[in-house]
């Protein structure tokens, strides 16, 4: 309690901290919910699928998950590999970036917290990197990779 008292004096003044509480008691009190911190997008009922070349055909007898960088044990797992590991189901919102989202849909796979506690993740680490390869009847061979995370 004390770390957040300290954090509130370092960040807020004192008419700032009163008028953001006043904020939020007035939306909780008032107006029975925070409609303005509810994000808005068109409701779909299936997962749209947006590729430039296609939808990919994957080999999963070949098919590869690497963790490797800023870990203590670097590891490869097959598709068969991740399939043993302890599932979890879960039922979420997905909503995408370019506005559109799915409500209360069910998940069920392999929890990343799961694959990730096989390797031992440096203190140093402070991105995360996914890249993938895949080869394409337009191309020889394309690298994708997504900004850090």
């Amino acid at each position: 309690m004390n770390s957040i008292k300290n954090w509130i004096q370092r960040n807020f003044s004192r008419r700032g901290f009163i008028f953001l509480a006043a904020l939020g008691l007035y939306h909780i009190i008032l107006e029975k919910s925070v409609i303005w911190a509810r994000a808005d997008y068109r409701r779909v009922k299936e997962f749209p699928v947006r590729s430039i070349e296609g939808t990919r055909n994957v080999d999963l007898k070949t098919w590869l998950l690497k963790i490797e960088g800023l870990v203590d044990k670097p590891i490869s797992l097959s598709f068969d590999e991740i399939k043993a590991l302890p599932q979890t189901i879960q039922t979420k919102n997905f909503i995408c970036v370019e506005g559109w989202g799915l409500d209360n849909r069910k998940w069920e796979g392999v929890h990343l917290r799961e694959i990730l506690s096989k390797v031992k993740i440096s203190p140093n680490a402070k991105f995360a990197n996914f890249d993938f390869k895949m080869k394409s009847e337009i191309s020889q061979e394309r690298e994708f990779k997504t900004q850090p995370m």
